[in-house]
């Protein structure tokens, strides 16, 4: 429209070729910063969003649930949920748990599975302290989990979620990742971490890539698998030998072949087949075989020399797994079906199977199913 306008004018000889010509360049040298003005108003919108939010967490106060708590007892595994009951402060009227109680044993591997929104993921963050409850008492090995270090209690205690999540730096590092760096040098040598990528089988595509270890991991390029991604994540979370291993969805959003994978390797851990271990003095691998057990040095393949026998006493790491899947609860001593905040079944996976259609757990799974 403004070149035909101008086109118009100028064939009226009313106004020079050149008057036009500089009008028009005006014209779109302030259109363009219009149009740049224009793209910034959704930034600004979210900086003032972004700006609000750290206003909020700098007047919070510096007392919380989280500065409670100064007991640094010995963890053997035992978690006690007492008449739990907990809403969000978002939502106060609304409970997520009602009078839930659940004893979960030293070495003991539970699924706990229920509906979405029965609280499955809840109690997950009520173990670590992310939040508090409103009623009843989570107590650690009969420590009341408000009386210990909240440091403390999530340094024994390690997570596998739905999504792996990886760091833009090595494989070595990424394994690594969260343990401070003077105890790297003095716990966790490099044998250590390939015993630990050993055990969760990612260790022979490691060493494949052109660096190994060392390789620079960048999610972007789709060079790492999600089931390769989770198994690092799992590698993670065993290296640190935690009392408390807590897998929630880990395989939900794998395909059928990368979460076959990875519930092996769960597998495994559950069965008590690989026990990582260090002691400041030495570090490796302890295996169960069909015929014995062993411990194998760091400078030994996890697979020769079997005739070199040691007996050492396991590790006992409590394993709770949060999941649907029929795979992951076949693997679990047990399995406790939580629905509208509260334990409805509890027992053995064949247990609640028995029970046929009147279950929780066959009725559960049968709406899965139709979904």
């Amino acid at each position: 429209m403004i070149f035909y306008y101008a086109g118009h004018i100028v064939a009226k000889d009313s106004v020079k070729v050149e008057n036009v010509v500089a009008v028009i360049a005006l014209l779109l040298f302030c259109l363009a910063h219009a149009l740049t003005g224009v793209a910034l108003i959704p930034q600004i919108a979210n900086s003032k969003d972004t700006a609000r939010q750290v206003l909020r967490l700098s007047n919070l106060s510096p007392k919380s649930h989280e500065s409670l708590g100064s007991e640094l007892p010995s963890l053997d595994g035992f978690v006690s949920f007492y008449n739990v009951s907990f809403t969000y402060p978002s939502r106060p009227n609304q409970f997520v748990l009602r009078n839930l109680s659940l004893q979960i044993h030293q070495g003991e591997c539970i699924a706990i599975v229920g509906p979405s929104g029965s609280g499955k993921s809840t109690i997950a963050s009520l173990l670590q302290r992310l939040h508090q409850p409103s009623h009843g008492v989570i107590s650690f090995s009969g420590h009341a989990a408000y009386e210990i270090d909240v440091t403390y209690l999530r340094s024994q205690i390690a997570v596998v979620s739905q999504t792996p999540t990886l760091f833009p730096t090595t494989i070595h590092a990424n394994i690594l990742y969260g343990i401070p760096l003077a105890q790297r040098v003095a716990f966790y040598p490099q044998s250590l971490v390939e015993t630990v990528a050993r055990a969760v089988g990612i260790h022979d595509w490691i060493v494949s890539l052109p660096r190994g270890y060392n390789t620079i991991l960048r999610s972007a390029d789709g060079s790492v698998s999600g089931g390769q991604a989770q198994r690092i994540t799992l590698a993670r979370a065993l290296i640190r030998k935690p009392k408390i291993l807590i897998l929630d969805e880990c395989t939900s959003a794998l395909d059928s072949e990368n979460a076959s994978l990875v519930i092996d390797t769960i597998g495994r851990i559950t069965r008590n087949d690989v026990d990582i271990y260090h002691d400041g003095s030495k570090a490796g691998i302890y295996m169960e075989t069909k015929h014995h057990s062993m411990e194998i040095s760091p400078t030994e393949s996890a697979y020769s020399r079997l005739d070199h026998v040691y007996h050492v006493q396991k590790h006992q790491m409590t394993v709770i797994i949060i999941t649907h899947k029929q795979e992951l609860m076949r693997i679990a001593h047990r399995v406790a079906v939580v629905d509208q905040g509260t334990v409805v079944e509890d027992g053995t996976y064949a247990e609640l199977k028995n029970k046929g259609a009147g279950g929780k757990l066959v009725r559960l799974l049968s709406v899965d199913r139709l979904k």
